[in-house]
């Protein structure tokens, strides 16, 4: 798994960038919410880049796309549980969420994260088989979900950064538009009898 581990290190890298480049434009009181956030989001936007890409490049290339997506989702949900982690005390007083529901960057922030959790306990395939739920796949489209709120949440906080806001919403909606898009461009090869290697179900992050 070479390749995979070699696309994991290229998207942990990347988000880190992102992480210390906002850290390093934000106030004091700013910073480590700013880069997790931007962390979060780009790991996710990466993550689910790879299901499209997986759909274009050779059968081996493609497993390593799809191990990939997997262990950057998990970053994902797990960097984005650390900001909420460090957001909520940090802006909310304690024990106070009725803002969340109040303020729709926070109400969106929060179902992206409630989302994402449930994604990541459900991409473990020991949890999958104990708990015994079916469509893994369908239900893993609720990624595509989390990346638009969480696209939402970033350009609509206020101490956040703009650019962020619309790079995410940027990335996401590439990303939303690639995959009709490699549906198009695979119907040739099904059209000419050619074998889709790319035919197996989906059970993590997608």
């Amino acid at each position: 798994m070479t390749r995979a581990r070699d696309i994991v290190f290229v998207g942990l890298a990347l988000s880190g960038a992102v992480a210390l480049g906002l850290a390093l434009t934000a106030g004091a009181g700013h910073a480590i919410a700013r880069a997790t956030g931007g962390a979060a989001i780009t790991l996710l936007s990466i993550s689910l880049a790879m299901s499209p890409i997986a759909q274009l490049v050779s059968a081996p290339s493609a497993v390593a796309c799809r191990a990939a997506r997997r262990t950057l989702g998990i970053a994902s949900a797990t960097v984005a549980l650390a900001h909420a982690l460090w957001a909520l005390p940090t802006y909310l007083a304690p024990l106070t969420l009725s803002p969340i529901g109040a303020l729709p960057w926070l109400r969106q922030g929060a179902l992206a994260l409630l989302l994402l959790l449930s994604l990541l306990v459900t991409s473990f395939p020991v949890l999958q088989r104990a708990l015994a739920v079916r469509a893994w796949s369908a239900l893993h489209r609720l990624a595509y979900l989390a990346a638009i709120l969480a696209s939402l949440h970033a350009l609509g906080v206020p101490f956040g950064s703009s650019t962020v806001g619309i790079a995410a919403c940027t990335a996401t909606v590439v990303v939303l538009l690639a995959r009709p898009l490699v549906l198009v461009l695979r119907r040739r090869p099904r059209a000419s009898g050619e074998k889709d290697p790319q035919n197996e179900p989906e059970t993590t992050i997608d």
